[in-house]
């Protein structure tokens, strides 16, 4: 990967959980790293657990880097957890005419493929059901020419069709919910599309990340930047991302984390704690653009 076309990202994550009594240990798996591939390169990564502590590195099924942390005898009320990553993002090559030969009869040569099982297959949170059926009916979506082109207009669809409303659903609810009543968020968005490409046949994976829609040099956001968006798996182009919620085609804005069947897969911070009654949690997300991977750390100071 060289540095033409490429933007450069510091991501600070910090997760504070907060408990009514003091916990006496917790165990919980971390999906916090980025993911290094062609279009995407992690230069720095580092994770900062208070109270002290050393997390294991492992690789999920899904090929993602995440983090095992145990802590045993913690006797405090309180959990911090904060990582810190440098990326670099180089723009996908494949042009809109490759994008247009793509073909059903191809993408039937490889969806028997083992594997691409997992991200054909219904999972917990994306899967077929009534009110799926009932708003594709109603929003007239259907296979296309191409994969690409019925994937572009059924997000386009969901985009015009559903309203982006923070609140409007939680983390645990299911796709029925937003699609009843019309709103939902990013994960929603994606659940939606994710269960329309699986019933097409198309390979279709959740990915989470960041996002920077305007990024400006030494320019630092901290709101809406957590994003969740869509893979889906094309022959002689490989895993092709699309954002619903935006109607986008991914481009170098977006930082992907991992990738999983759906957001259970890959949650950010997910395990048990012993003790500690009732809890709360708060998320801080700064996100930095640069002009090279030379920069200082931009994010020193920011305010959490």
């Amino acid at each position: 990967m060289n540095g033409l076309d490429c933007n450069y990202f510091q991501i600070q994550h910090e997760t504070n959980f907060s408990y009514e009594f003091p916990i006496s240990r917790a165990t919980m798996l971390l999906h916090l790293e980025p993911l290094s591939d062609v279009h995407q390169q992690v230069l720095n990564f580092d994770i900062e657990i208070e109270p002290v502590a050393n997390p294991v590195l492992v690789v999920d099924s899904f090929g993602n880097r995440c983090h095992l942390l145990d802590i045993q005898s913690i006797n405090r009320s309180s959990l911090c957890i904060t990582s810190k990553a440098e990326v670099m993002i180089q723009n996908s090559i494949a042009t809109l005419n490759a994008f247009d030969q793509s073909s059903w009869e191809k993408l039937n040569q490889f969806v028997e493929r083992i594997q691409y099982w997992d991200f054909l297959s219904p999972s917990k949170r994306v899967y077929d059901c009534p009110q799926l059926k009932k708003f594709m009916a109603e929003s007239d979506i259907q296979a296309l020419d191409n994969p690409y082109v019925s994937l572009k207009a059924a997000a386009k669809i969901i985009n015009q069709s559903l309203r982006y409303e923070p609140g409007s659903t939680e983390v645990n609810s299911r796709m029925e919910d937003c699609l009843e009543q019309r709103s939902g968020v990013c994960q929603d968005y994606t659940h939606i599309l994710l269960a329309i490409g699986r019933k097409w046949g198309i390979p279709s994976r959740y990915v989470s990340g960041y996002l920077h829609l305007y990024p400006e040099d030494g320019q630092i956001i901290t709101d809406g930047v957590s994003h969740a968006w869509c893979e889906f798996f094309l022959p002689d182009l490989g895993w092709i991302g699309i954002d619903a919620t935006h109607n986008l085609v991914t481009d170098n804005r977006y930082i992907r984390v991992s990738v999983g069947r759906d957001y259970d897969d890959i949650a950010p911070t997910k395990g048990v704690v012993y003790g500690g009654g009732k809890s709360s949690l708060c998320v801080n997300i700064s996100l930095a653009h640069s002009s090279n991977e030379n920069s200082d750390w931009l994010l020193q100071g920011a305010q959490q």
